[in-house]
């Protein structure tokens, strides 16, 4: 039986702050739309690989606990949906489509928030409304998903920056806080306590990529709130916080980790580096394809005949080109695999070009930065 599974990550739905990289969420919907004619010639699954929505980014109220329980998940899961009504319609009426279609969710370093069953329960009470068997359309596969030859998992549990164990990461609570919470990487700290505000302040300045282009065409102000706070942040909390914290397990923080964050900016080298391991993985493993997302970048190649294949992100985001001085649109991209439970059919990565315009490096003013891009 011939199968189709469509592949989309990096989408980061937020809950509608200057925090929520999600503008084109009308170009998202449209794409879909197309997509479930293609969904009605044979059982389809949309696979939504990891960071599908931005829990990490979204507030509480006004603040971002560090602490994220599954109080705290269910009310950003709320703005998220109130902030993006037609996101969930648009899934609903793929679910509709077809009898034989599912919703395949798996956990990214954004939405870690959706390992809670009652997260769980929402989204399929919100996207299965009507509908018979709802946990066999809606799936929730936690870390990876694997079907037949092909292999699925969003890229962060191959980056050292955000990997967790899955068996221990919802800890149990502590006689300070007694509710069970998300035993977060560090790295998330440093995002509560320090990026997360510059992000409130100047939401594009963090979409323009890549980040050495964007620092170059900045003035020392901006340079010194990402790379200077961070590194006395970095430094404050390996030889102070960890300890007067001592209680608190998100504060612990290796030397092995202070090494891993600070290296980048002394490097000046910011890129996501994980696709060794997804190499080493598709090696030692019998798929044919593994697909993978987190880093936002759109590729497709072989390696010893077996296909890689990142899927690119939905987030708005643009890119450096030097022919023009400015930051272009990156294009929106997917997966498209056709394949029997033996044999891969076809692989494609499919591009959808952005509706934005393009950013000059001249007019990188504080209001640019400040702006969210709204089309």
């Amino acid at each position: 039986m011939v199968k189709l599974s469509l592949l989309f990550s990096d989408i980061e739905a937020g809950a509608g702050t200057p925090t929520d990289d999600f503008i084109e969420e009308e170009l998202f919907c449209n794409t879909i739309k197309k997509l479930i004619k293609d969904s009605k010639a044979q059982p389809t699954d949309l696979i939504l690989n990891g960071d599908t929505f931005d829990f990490l980014k979204a507030p509480y109220g006004h603040i971002y606990p560090r602490h994220v329980t599954q109080k705290v998940s269910i009310a950003k899961l709320d703005a998220i949906i109130t902030a993006h009504p037609k996101f969930f319609s648009t899934f609903a009426n793929f679910l509709k489509a077809s009898k034989t279609n599912r919703i395949v969710f798996i956990v990214g370093n954004h939405d870690y928030d959706i390992i809670y069953p009652k997260v769980q329960r929402k989204l399929r009470s919100i996207l299965t409304k009507g509908l018979d068997n709802p946990k066999k359309r809606v799936v929730f596969s936690g870390f990876e998903f694997t079907d037949g030859l092909l292999h699925v998992e969003h890229g962060s549990q191959l980056d050292a920056f955000f990997r967790v164990n899955p068996k221990t990461f919802v800890h149990p609570g502590t006689k300070w806080l007694t509710e069970p919470f998300l035993l977060l990487p560090w790295g998330v700290n440093a995002l509560y306590d320090v990026v997360i505000h510059i992000k409130e302040r100047y939401p594009l300045m963090e979409r323009l990529y890549p980040k050495e282009a964007t620092l170059s065409k900045i003035s020392w102000k901006f340079k010194k709130e990402l790379v200077l706070e961070m590194v006395l942040y970095f430094m404050k909390s390996f030889f102070i916080t960890q300890f007067s914290e001592r209680h608190d397990p998100l504060r612990r923080f290796r030397f092995a980790d202070l090494w891993l964050y600070l290296k980048p900016f002394f490097a000046m080298s910011f890129h996501l580096n994980f696709l060794t391991e997804a190499r080493k993985k598709l090696k030692k493993n019998n798929y044919q394809v593994i697909s993978v997302g987190h880093n936002h970048t759109s590729s497709i190649y072989k390696v010893h005949g077996k296909t890689i294949l990142n899927t690119g992100n939905w987030r708005d985001e643009y890119f450096y080109s030097s022919e023009v001085d400015a930051f272009l649109p990156k294009l929106k991209s997917y997966g498209y695999v056709l394949h029997e439970k033996n044999k891969i059919l076809s692989c494609e990565l499919r591009e959808v070009g952005s509706k934005q315009n393009a950013i000059f490096a001249q007019d990188l003013t504080e209001e640019a930065l400040a702006s969210r891009r709204l089309i």
